[in-house]
């Protein structure tokens, strides 16, 4: 099976969740990566917004279709793996532990390993990076580096995974792959062929990278920021 594989520009917050939700309403395999356009927080499908109160004024905050909790996303590498139902394990807990190994081999040097604490525990906090999990991934000091939630629908499955690059102020206890903010952009460049690769090899895709999103997904698109995730950005910044 092909993975239509998009290394896309930094968008907004709105914008970033209509097109994943547009690429999962497709039915091909679709493996896009992206960073946001200012720091911005998406929370889980499930959780309160108004727990976020607090940072409406500071960060653009948008709904995910995917679960667990809420991710400031700033120097940080997203992904949006949408595919057909049977290209992961039905088996919740192995679709996660695929996603990893492929996430870890991408990463190298650090060894990250699975997060111990249950998935009860991790939705006490309202950040995602809180808390770790077995679905997670984590450093040798036990900080979260890479957080995942997934979403089964009508036979395809969206899978949002995200690795963090460089800590923020917000969010000081999550893990990261540089010390320091330095050049984080060139490292989230430098993973997404990585990734691409041990992510198709782990799932048995190949890859096949797109150089744009489609025309209807676009349009698809346009519509869901509007009717669903609320127009942060104009139609000209696309």
């Amino acid at each position: 099976m092909r993975l239509h594989v998009i290394a896309d520009a930094a968008r907004a917050a709105a914008w970033n969740m209509a097109i994943d939700e547009a690429l999962l309403e497709h039915d091909r395999a679709w493996l896009r990566f992206y960073t946001w356009d200012r720091p911005s927080i998406s929370i889980g499908y499930f959780q309160d917004p108004t727990e976020f109160d607090d940072l409406a004024a500071r960060y653009p905050i948008v709904r995910r279709m995917t679960g667990g909790g809420a991710i400031l996303h700033a120097s940080e590498l997203t992904f949006a793996l949408a595919v057909p139902g049977e290209a992961l394990p039905a088996e919740i807990t192995e679709s996660y532990a695929r996603i990893n190994r492929a996430v870890a081999a991408a990463v190298g040097g650090i060894a990250p390993r699975s997060g111990s604490e249950s998935v009860r525990s991790a939705r006490a906090q309202r950040w995602c990076f809180a808390r770790a999990t077995a679905l997670d991934l984590v450093q040798a000091d036990g900080a979260k580096l890479f957080g995942s939630a997934q979403r089964r629908t009508r036979g395809r499955i969206l899978h949002h995974g995200s690795l963090v690059i460089a800590r923020h102020d917000e969010t000081p206890f999550t893990g990261a792959l540089l010390p320091d903010h330095g050049d984080w952009q060139a490292e989230a460049e430098r993973l997404v062929p990585e990734l691409t690769r041990t992510l198709a090899t782990e799932l048995g895709f190949e890859p096949a990278p797109v150089d744009a999103i489609p025309e209807d997904r676009w349009t698809r698109a346009e519509q869901l920021v509007h009717e669903r995730y609320g127009d942060q950005s104009s139609a000209e910044e696309l």
